[in-house]
């Protein structure tokens, strides 16, 4: 109760009207407030304080003691550091003497943590009257917040409300908001209250009700869609009730949905047996591939085809449902705008599905590796050497101009969709050494055949260090190529992180590391020693964060775009860089940071179980930062909560983040303004622009996301 309670003081903004005497109301420590480590500070013995925030009338003339350092005010709170362990602190208003005994609210000050007091005009107490409230405004459906609590749309009556000054708050919504309001309450009578709302800037959001719709499952549910059933035939509907996919088919595949498309199944009569056969559904097209194939590839995100089979041969279809390539083909590889087609016996077609141009005749007998840059390896199962002691590899251009590699080198790899071009170099072998180099599309050697062939290696290429890391054969041998401007090779027990000129920018040797890992999308090399510390440096091999500072270093916001790095020491502690590596934020051990996106750091609160720092399965406390390290929203998210636990992972979308406080869910920008108001059961992220949220009568809103 306690909890539910911090998290409606935490959202209020409280300010209580100047009288002659106060009263404690509560004390209470704001569990998933994280001030006194975002904002840190230290007693003369080098011991964190606390933060305690104290809630009383705005007034100048206020003054506390038993205190660390100065005291910051906004209106009607007050802010100011206290020792650990500090038992009572005293204060004076307009020359009256008050003292507060923390032990009396059952709290004991310990550093790291914020804390709340809440002082109230002890009248308020001596109130026993019928009091209530009428809210008007200037536009009706608003949501109303008192005291950071959602009371309900105008026009709004509040039947029981006690005496007293309260905050009244209007978040964005539908255009409107206003600033905020204190207002104050009068025993004995209804209360009438008239709000002014005003226009932002920001576009409204635009609702469509729902007339139907209810609860479904299944993990697609987050995006907004479900699988629906009637009179025995499958379809796919919006969670508002709209038909995406009409109930016409024995079968639909929501999980394989790529590109818009969904995979359809309908049983057909061939001879005695039933038989399922595929096709694919696009909304607004319909049925766009028919229901008569064994097999329909769903087209990956930057391919317009769709491989399909029928009878056991592959051919394929464009992004109409047209036949592009005859379904006659033992096998069927498409990449880059470029088909490798298997007629019979390694005999491939390579085929230009894009400009429909065949480059590469079947007759040749080429074997195509994917298409990557513009270029194909292929080995060519036609010809060979008259010692026979080499295979006859080479590169073909999307204009069928072949160029073999020179003699005694043979294009190199073990995993057959990574063998390709990268970064305009491929990696070969020289058949007679067995080491490996590297070679441009005009087959010249560019970086000499020295390095060591990881499939020799007995499985490990350094020996495990407790429970440290080790590079394994298949992990160097993946990043044996040049996907991001540099390549991983080994030679002589050593491992080399080296650019495409052959120049060696670190090694394993030197720094006595047990782990390298390259990473494709952020520009760092990560780097771990025997000792199990983990450090950074960039593609020019340079050190940016050093060795024996962290021990586990995780990339953040990649998902949405953006990009961050969490480096986490022994203790738990962990620092958050940006893009830049340049340090925005320290954390501590019990606070656990899931995301980062639009400026928005969100973070959940975890407790201590003895042991470790573990999640709080049962009020699941969290919030959001902004990149100064001040929070901008809290809430609470239970695990027991179905649609909690889907968007736990999937709170940031288009901009803006999902917030909760008990059962009511809505979404903030990343000043914390609530852009749709906390009034939903129940919400999706937003994916292309539109998120699905169930209102307290469980039907489904469909909402359109407008610059929020």
């Amino acid at each position: 109760m306690i909890r539910i309670l911090t998290l409606i003081i935490l959202n209020a903004w409280m300010v209580l009207v100047v009288a002659s005497e106060y009263r404690v109301s509560q004390v209470v420590e704001l569990l998933n407030d994280i001030s006194a480590r975002t904002n840190a500070k230290t007693d003369g013995e080098g011991k964190p304080c606390a933060i305690l925030k104290f809630n009383i009338p705005s007034i100048d003339n206020v003054t506390f003691n038993d205190i660390q350092g100065e005291v910051s005010k906004l209106p009607g709170e007050y802010t100011m550091y206290l020792k650990e362990g500090t038992p009572s602190i005293s204060y004076r208003i307009n020359g009256e003497f008050e003292k507060i005994n923390f032990s009396d609210y059952g709290i004991s000050i310990e550093g790291k943590k914020t804390y709340r007091v809440i002082l109230k005009n002890k009248s308020n107490y001596d109130s026993n009257s019928n009091t209530s409230a009428s809210i008007i405004a200037n536009q009706d459906g608003i949501v109303v917040l008192v005291d950071g609590v959602p009371m309900g749309e105008t026009p709004l009556s509040i039947e029981s409300i006690s005496p007293g000054s309260y905050c009244i708050s209007v978040p964005y919504q539908k255009g409107y908001t206003m600033n905020d309001t204190i207002v104050n309450i009068e025993s004995n009578k209804n209360n009438s209250i008239d709000l002014l709302l005003y226009k932002t800037e920001l576009d409204p959001v635009e609702v469509e009700m729902a007339s139907t719709g209810g609860d479904t499952a299944g993990w697609y549910e987050r995006w907004g869609i479900s699988v629906v059933s009637n009179n025995g035939k499958e379809g796919v509907s919006d969670l508002a009730g709209s038909v995406i996919v009409p109930c016409e088919f024995d079968r639909v595949n929501v999980e394989s949905l790529l590109n818009g498309y969904y995979s359809v199944w309908q049983k057909n009569r061939i001879g005695d047996n039933d038989k399922s056969l595929n096709g694919l559904y696009a909304p607004g097209k319909g049925l766009v591939v028919p229901c008569e194939y064994d097999w329909v590839q769903t087209p990956y995100l930057n391919e317009k085809i769709i491989e399909v089979r029928k009878d056991g041969k592959w051919g394929a279809l464009d992004e109409n449902g047209q036949l592009i390539i005859p379904i006659v083909f033992e096998r069927i590889e498409c990449n880059d705008g470029v088909a490798s087609l298997l007629l019979r016996d390694k005999c491939y077609d390579l085929y230009d599905y894009k400009n429909k141009q065949l480059i590469c005749p079947a007759e040749k007998k080429h074997e195509f590796y994917p298409f990557n840059e513009g270029y194909s390896l292929y080995l060519d199962n036609y010809r060979a050497y008259p010692n026979r002691d080499c295979k006859v590899f080479g590169v073909i251009d999307r204009h069928g101009n072949e160029k073999d590699l020179p003699y005694g080198y043979e294009v190199w790899g073990s995993f057959v969709d990574d063998i390709k071009v990268h970064g305009g170099l491929f990696p070969v072998k020289d058949v007679k050494t067995g080491k490996i180099g590297f070679m441009n599309p005009q087959t010249d050697l560019i970086i000499p055949a020295i390095y060591d062939n990881p499939k020799k290696l007995s499985g490990k290429v350094f020996e495990s260090i407790g429970d440290n890391s080790v590079l394994r054969a298949n992990e160097l041998e993946n990043s044996m190529n040049f996907k991001n401007g540099v390549a991983m090779v080994y030679a002589d027990g050593v491992v080399y992180i080296i650019d495409k000129k052959g120049k060696a920018l670190l090694d394993s040797k030197s720094l006595d590391l047990c782990n390298l890992m390259i990473y494709e999308k952020a520009d760092i090399i990560n780097v771990q020693d025997r000792q199990g510390t983990t450090g950074i440096y960039d593609k020019n091999g340079s050190q940016v964060i050093p060795l024996g500072k962290y021990n586990n270093i995780y990339i953040l916001g990649e998902g949405n775009g953006d990009l961050y790095y969490l480096c986490e020491n022994n203790s738990g502690e962990k620092d958050i860089y940006d893009k830049n590596l340049e340090l925005i934020m320290s954390l501590p051990e019990d606070v656990h940071v899931r995301d980062i996106h639009n400026d928005m750091i969100l973070y959940e609160v975890f407790i201590d179980s003895g042991k470790s720092y573990e999640p709080d399965v049962d009020t699941g406390q969290y919030g959001y930062l902004n990149m100064n390290g001040d929070i901008i929203a809290t809430g609470q998210c239970s695990s027991d909560d179905y649609y909690s636990e889907i968007i736990k992972d999937y709170r940031f979308s288009e901009g803006v983040a999902i917030i909760n406080i008990g059962d009511l869910y809505g979404f903030i920008n990343n000043k914390g303004d609530v852009v749709v108001p906390m009034k939903y059961t129940a919400v999706t992220p937003f994916v292309d622009g539109v998120c699905y949220a169930r209102d307290k009568a469980g039907k489904w809103e469909k909402i359109y996301r407008k610059n929020l």
